[in-house]
């Protein structure tokens, strides 16, 4: 028992002293945790980053089941398409939907109105909720400054030739905003059909809202996809595996699709034509309508002048038989004096009784026979006055009593007057008649009937006697038949159908004047009509249906943001391969020297242990759980920082253009135990091999210093005329490099690691900085590419180049500077390390010696210019690296009807974003076996502005013939995220390299200063002042930093060359130059750490107790 009660104050002693040696150190401990902490930082945060950022998107596409691949087809899916779709081995859900693009009313915002999914591709629900009912709608979330949930919305949708459109509705209530899961980000949502040609939202109704009767998109998932890693290889093999069959299966469906639209193009035609049929017979009914309007008009108006000359005939006529009437009358008048003669003759015989009844008798019948007469003459008159009265009636009741009226009313009233004065005379005349053969009769009665005067005169008086008995009736006065109608009444009925007649004309005229007001925009629009059907009878043979598009997620029709997402993530991960790599490699390496230095300044401590009976796992454990304590205090910082702040720096830069959610922060154990696992091999394992190296030597040994290092004569020595002109203190600094190997081989290395890091940092920095000011800047100088319809007629042809031609008088386009037509298309290739569908840009002209005022081509390095010849064509450098192509190689590329052509490559030129493909009319005719016709134009604008290439891109989509307008902005902004969030990872990596640069720098140097403390103690007390002290040790310390500093120029041309071809998308291509940043920040880092630390040696030394750094350790 008494031989273990020593061991407990032994033990408490070492720890003791293992607590004193982490007191005393505190500097080198801190360096220790600062390299852990910044090498594991970049390895964890790099590492963990990217599986957080594919964690989030993995977590949101589940939860919203998007789709594996989506089927789309320019004219629609149809139900055996649908059917085909579904019955394709291998399928779990095939969902089939409607969307159509439109433009918020009044505006040029281009919206994408999708049919609300089931199950398949759904979204997620912001704020409010989902449309339920038809009418409601919800918005992206990106339109929340525009509208509010409750709010109204309405659209602007583009009918077809018939008039037809897709949505039944276009006014909508806003319940709720949304974001989709297959369109996760708002930089580029691909081409529209409305607006300025750039998709700038969308949004989601009831399936009821279409009126289509074929799909317009299809999005199908697999069984065999289900819990796989959508990043991984195996997903995309599968998947490509399911396309290729689907494409199989659809591809006898396009002609069919083709014969099926030309049939119900046709219906449409028929439909419009009907319609313009329908349009030009109203328009001939109208004309006839005013025509019979005007006919009728002219009708009363001929039925009124042929009125008023009938009536002047009949007034001529019946003033002729008035005239015949009055002579009548006159005659009778004549006679009635005759007979009135006779009568007063008659009366005076019989009233004297003179003469014989004979001769009174002759008198009377003499008188009887006048007034006979003149009755005949009255009574013939008055046929003529009553025919005269009728017309004068009939022409009042017909309203004619204009002078011809008057004229003969006149005349009609004079003579019925005479008539009736006759006729009272006649009567008088009559009456006197009756009264003398009463005188006679009373005169014959007094004779003897015997008598011989009785007999003479008995005739006489038997005749008298008879016309006694039938006595003649008198003549009754003739009433004016025209006096039976008021001539105001006709004249009236005269002026109210004048009035009429009036009124009518006045609407006909009115009507007319409508009618031709409009005719003419409704003949132009009939005309248009016409036109635009027989277009459309012309495109309707001609129609070709391409082939169905079968993508994946990272080739659809709003693939870019997932595509992008994955590219960032990707460039996380590639990063984290290289740069946390070389960066933990530096650290640890100075690591390494550091836990060493620490055994050899403990070697004499370690003496009196072992001296003292310690073992050497106890004399070990102080440098062990130093080490583990420095290292695990480190990494566990750098852990903790590695999962939050790097993949939130990175969130925060993405973030903006994405509407992915937050990025989830998961714990990596894998990297997270490699971190440890390194930082323990950089901390612990050196000082248990240096210690075992150590505790080897017996006590007495380890008492003693270590003995310096043997000088030597060096190589310089033996160059005398240098090493003769050399000061004291230069030859010292110069031996001392040489004397110091191991020391001075860490400087160059801590150094050109640091360098080397920031140089790549920086250099990667510059690289992508300016590719966007170089691509559209430098290189592309057009600001629209505006393309045709494929099925263009000469006259749409002709509106498309008038629409995009600068302003020449009144003719031309006033905001545009310069247009040229070229040939354009997207060609297909496979390439990249993932095996994936690249999109090639093929532009052709021909007029090559004027295409350099909307593209330079020229050689990146040289900066020679590339010309264009009918050799063969001009690649991208970009695409030509995929390809491994050069000039004078042949590459295989798939044109738009999948026809595959070999193209010769006649040079590479500068390009870093998109793949191009750029030809001659003539090298275009030889590779594709067709003659060159332009389908599209290149066009500068006089204000390139984003504003106003929006305005001028909506009203070139608005011209008839334009299939679309390609704008140089979504391209942009996609690449500016990319390059932001790389930029922004690059900032903490550089700084990072720094920090590195400070710690590595400090704990150099520090350790050179305590390990040399007793040879600049002597030369201080040999009389060196201690700036000369100071640049004694430090001038070794800056000719080794400049070497490294050479040496990091080198290793960081290197990485930022690797970073640059590894990292980058593959349809953008850093820049490969290192801009003078690069170098020339690096070497102002490393100026100033030393500058900083000469003045950290300078105060160490100017209070260093010499006479204690002098004492022999003995």
């Amino acid at each position: 028992m008494t031989s273990r009660r020593p061991r407990k104050p032994r033990k408490r002693m070492l720890w003791r002293d293992i607590r004193a040696t982490l007191a005393k150190s505190k500097g080198r401990f801190a360096s220790i945790v600062s390299l852990m902490t910044l090498g594991s930082f970049a390895l964890v945060g790099l590492f963990a980053t990217a599986p957080d950022m594919r964690s989030t998107g993995r977590t949101f596409y589940g939860e919203h089941n998007l789709a594996d691949v989506t089927v789309i087809s320019d004219y629609g899916l149809t139900a055996d398409d649908e059917a085909i779709i579904r019955e394709t081995a291998g399928v779990k859900d095939a969902e089939f939907g409607y969307f159509k693009d439109v433009t918020i009313a009044d505006s040029d915002h281009s919206l994408r109105i999708h049919s609300l999914p089931e199950t398949v591709s759904t979204y997620a629900v912001v704020e409010g909720r989902l449309p339920q009912v038809a009418g409601e709608i919800a918005l992206d979330s990106g339109e929340r400054d525009r509208f509010a949930v409750g709010s109204s919305i309405r659209v602007t949708e583009l009918p077809d030739i018939a008039g037809d459109t897709v949505l039944r509705r276009t006014d909508f209530t806003v319940v709720g905003f949304v974001e989709a899961s297959d369109t996760v980000s708002n930089l580029n949502m691909g081409q529209s059909t409305a607006g300025s040609g750039e998709l700038d939202g969308y949004a989601v109704v009831t399936t009821g809202t279409f009126d289509s009767s074929v799909a317009m998109i299809g999005r199908v998932t697999f069984e065999d996809t289900a819990g796989l890693n959508y990043w991984d290889d195996a997903y995309r093999d599968r998947v490509q595996d399911h396309k290729t069959i689907l494409s199989r299966r659809l591809a006898n469906q396009p002609s069919a699709r083709r014969d099926s639209i030309r049939s119900e193009r046709r219906e449409q035609i028929a439909k419009a034509q009907e319609q313009v049929d329908d349009a030009k017979q109203q328009l001939a009914d109208a004309q006839a309508q005013l025509d019979d309007a005007k006919a009728q008009i002219e009708s009363g108006k001929d039925q009124i002048t042929q009125g008023q000359l009938d009536a002047v005939d009949q007034a001529s006529s019946a003033a002729a038989e008035l005239a015949g009437a009055t002579a009548q009358i006159a005659s009778a008048n004549s006679t009635l004096s005759a007979a009135q003669t006779q009568l007063a003759a008659a009366a005076q015989q019989l009233n004297q009784s003179q003469g014989s009844l004979e001769l009174a008798w002759l008198q009377l019948n003499q008188a009887g026979m006048q007034l006979t007469a003149a009755r005949a003459a009255l009574d013939a008159s008055r046929i003529a006055l009553d025919a005269t009265g009728r017309l004068l009636a009939a022409w009042e009741k017909t309203g004619i009593t204009g002078k011809a009226y008057q004229s003969l009313k006149a005349r009609y009233d004079w003579a019925l007057a005479d008539w009736n004065t006759a006729a009272d005379t006649y009567n008088a005349m009559l009456n006197q008649y009756h009264s003398g053969l009463e005188q006679f009769n009373e005169g014959s009665a007094k004779l003897d009937q015997g008598s011989e005067e009785y007999q003479r005169n008995a005739a006489a008086i038997a005749e008298a006697q008879k016309l006694l008995a039938s006595k003649q009736t008198e003549l009754g006065h003739a009433v004016s038949t025209a006096a039976s109608g008021s001539a105001f009444d006709g004249a009236a009925q005269m002026i109210q159908g004048q009035r009429d007649l009036e009124k009518a004309e006045d609407e006909y005229d009115q009507k007319l004047k409508e009618f031709n007001d409009a005719k003419p925009e409704a003949e132009r629009k009939i005309a248009d009509a016409e036109h635009q059907i027989k277009l459309a009878s012309e495109k309707v043979d001609t129609l070709e249906v391409p082939a169905y598009s079968i993508d994946g997620r990272r080739e659809g029709l709003t693939s870019e943001g997932y595509r992008v997402y994955e590219i960032i993530a990707d460039i996380v991960m590639k990063l984290a391969r290289i740069f946390p790599i070389f960066l933990y490699f530096v650290a640890a390496l100075v690591t390494f020297t550091t836990m060493g230095r620490m055994v050899d300044e403990e070697r004499t401590n370690s003496g009196t242990l072992k001296a003292l009976g310690y073992g050497n796992a106890d004399i070990m454990k102080k440098f062990l759980v130093y080490g583990f304590s420095a290292s695990t205090v480190g990494t566990v910082l750098g852990v903790a920082a590695g999962h939050t702040i790097l993949p939130l720096i990175v969130y925060h830069a993405y973030d903006s253009g994405f509407t992915m959610p937050r990025i989830e922060l998961r714990f990596h154990p894998g990297v997270t135990v490699a971190a440890f696992l390194l930082a323990w091999a950089s901390a612990v394992a050196p000082a248990w091999i240096a210690a075992s190296h150590e505790l080897k030597e017996k006590p007495a040994a380890l008492l003693l210093p270590k003995p310096p290092a043997k000088g030597s004569k060096i190589f310089l020595e033996r160059i005398t005329p240098v090493w003769d002109r050399l000061s004291f203190t230069r030859k010292v600094t110069a031996r001392n490099l040489f004397r110091y190997k191991s020391r001075g081989f860490m400087t160059i290395f801590g150094v050109a690691g640091a360098v080397s890091l920031l140089t790549a940092g920086l250099g990667v920095q510059a690289s992508i900085g300016q590719i966007g000011e170089r691509q559209f800047g430098d290189i592309i100088h057009y600001d629209l590419i505006v393309a045709e319809k494929s099925d263009n007629n000469a006259d749409q042809r002709d509106a498309v180049s008038k629409a995009v031609a600068p302003a020449d008088g009144d003719d031309g386009n006033g905001a545009i500077d310069q247009s040229a037509p070229i040939r354009y298309e997207e060609l297909t290739t496979t390439a990249g390390k993932q095996g994936d569908k690249q999109t090639i840009t093929l532009i052709v002209t021909d007029d090559a010696y004027n295409f350099g005022d909307y593209i330079t081509l020229r050689d990146r390095v040289s900066r020679g210019p590339q010309v264009l010849t009918d050799r063969g064509a001009i690649i991208s450098e970009r695409m030509a690296n995929m390809l491994d192509a050069k000039a004078g190689d042949t590459i295989s590329v798939t044109d738009p009807d999948g026809v595959e052509r070999k193209v010769r490559v006649d040079g590479v030129t500068e390009m870093y974003i998109g793949h191009f493909m750029f030809m001659s009319s003539g090298g275009y005719g030889h590779a594709f076996d067709a003659d060159y016709q332009s389908n599209a134009y290149m066009v500068r604008l006089k204000d390139s502005s984003v504003d106003n290439a929006n305005r001028q891109g909506a009203d070139l989509m608005a011209v008839d013939g334009v299939k679309g307008v390609v704008q140089n902005i979504t391209m942009r902004n996609q690449v500016a995220t990319i390059v932001d969030s790389l930029d922004q990872i690059m900032e903490v990596l550089i700084l990072v390299a720094v920090l590195l640069a400070v710690v590595i720098l400090y704990n150099l140097t520090n350790l050179n200063v305590s390990e040399r403390i007793r040879e600049l103690s002597t030369i201080k007390v040999l009389g060196f002042h201690t700036g000369e002290t100071t640049m004694y040790i430090y001038r070794e310390t800056i000719v080794l930093s400049a070497f490294g500093v050479l040496a990091g120029y080198v290793f960081g041309a290197g990485l930022h060359r690797y970073i640059i071809t590894e990292v980058p998308p593959d349809e953008v291509m850093f820049d490969p130059a290192l801009a003078w940043p690069a170098f020339a920040v690096p070497l102002a880092v490393v100026v100033a750490v030393l500058a900083m630390l000469g003045w950290v040696v300078w105060r160490r030394l100017k209070d260093v107790d010499m006479l204690g750094a002098l004492k022999s350790v003995e």
